[in-house]
């Protein structure tokens, strides 16, 4: 048994919550909207707490499972609703276990499957919460066959991630990465190494940006690429009510100079960018990657990058994660790579915790929690 610094207890593994008294969530640095959230979770919480303690089970709160290291924030709110179990890390075979006791919800990270599998042996599951935005980690048609309900976290995840992949564009366009490594090298005062690196760098004020898919990712995206003085055009599905020029998918390609893939990985976009896709972008062109990796077919993109069709890569998601050490884009100075954490900021993290527990809270409590992905379990499109 070990005595955590926060005051609970782990034994053999499991993170036992101690009996606390239920206080007012800690605020977040929230855009408002996450505050009104947030706002509005406290009002129904102190409503709860004159109704004395949420409906129970013969005096027993439902139980909730918690697979990863959820902030205070999400934790805290979690303990005065439910019986809270932690298990980070959990393995599919140990979650299947678990859940098979009885569980109400599972709060999860992109690091869970929840597998058809997992659901299959779920007693009692009624909701499955990620703390992302992405939820390909989660069988959403079999818990919609279930009766499951799946939310997902949207607010300041999305506003980093956005942020993340401007930043993405700016050090692939004035080759930061390669800047740093060569003073660190001493190689600063070797003018003949300076200039050939540096004398085609391109000023991003002007030219355009193609988003492929206009999500909240690729919604965020528009004012910060217009801020650096960029046209914005986008493609996606259906027209959006957006500040940014709707084109068809081929325009996209030919015309973007950098283009932006903010694309969820369904049957469609599954290999959506090959070497055919790649060779109708501008010679030269960037393209920036936060959306999923199996989006890009990356032996194409090698052979692309090898060729010189594309002026260079920056990539968050990739096929297959963590990539391998011998990976062919570890050997381009033109690509960017970094380990899937575009959604990361003290910020979002701390946000992101408490609306994941907070989808679980307001469904206990009656209400319709935010971010649905599948609202026909609700009877709702």
């Amino acid at each position: 048994m070990n005595c955590l610094d926060d005051g609970r207890i782990a034994i053999r593994g499991r993170i036992i919550p101690i009996p606390r008294e239920a206080g007012s969530v800690v605020p977040v640095n929230a855009a408002p909207h996450d505050a009104l959230i947030m706002d509005e979770a406290r009002e129904e919480e102190a409503r709860a707490r004159d109704r004395n303690t949420p409906n129970t089970k013969h005096g027993q709160p439902p139980r909730v499972i918690v697979t990863y290291k959820i902030m205070k924030e999400g934790r805290e709110l979690l303990e005065k609703y439910f019986e809270v179990e932690y298990f980070p890390g959990i393995s599919e075979e140990e979650l299947i276990h678990e859940v098979s006791k009885g569980v109400y919800g599972l709060v999860v990270s992109l690091n869970t499957s929840v597998t058809s599998r997992v659901l299959e042996f779920a007693r009692g599951l009624k909701i499955i919460s990620t703390q992302s935005a992405g939820y390909d980690h989660i069988d959403v048609k079999k818990a919609t066959e279930l009766g499951i309900v799946v939310t997902r976290v949207v607010g300041l995840l999305q506003e980093t991630v956005a942020e993340h992949a401007v930043a993405l564009m700016l050090a692939l366009a004035r080759r930061i990465t390669l800047s740093d490594k060569i003073v660190r090298e001493g190689l600063w005062t070797d003018n003949q190494i300076i200039w050939s690196m540096f004398k085609d760098l391109p000023l991003m004020f002007g030219k355009t940006a193609g988003i492929l898919g206009m999500g909240e990712i690729g919604k965020r995206l528009i004012p910060k690429l217009k801020g650096l003085g960029m046209r914005v055009i986008y493609f996606s599905r259906s027209r959006r009510d957006v500040d940014a020029e709707y084109v068809s998918f081929n325009e996209l390609l030919r015309e973007s100079d950098v283009i932006f893939i903010t694309l969820p990985l369904t049957d469609e976009t599954r290999g959506l960018i090959d070497y055919e896709k790649l060779k109708m972008m501008k010679k030269g062109a960037y393209i920036v990657n936060i959306g999923r990796g199996e989006v890009i077919v990356e032996k194409d993109l090698v052979k692309a990058l090898k060729e010189g069709i594309i002026g260079g890569a920056a990539l968050d998601v990739f096929e297959k994660e963590p990539i391998n050490k011998d990976n062919e884009l570890l050997s381009f100075d033109n690509v960017i790579l970094t380990p899937h954490y575009a959604g990361t900021s003290r910020e979002a993290l701390r946000n992101s915790s408490y609306i994941a527990a907070k989808n679980v809270v307001d469904f206990y409590l009656g209400k319709v929690p935010l971010g649905i992905v599948n609202r026909e379990v609700l009877g709702q499109k």
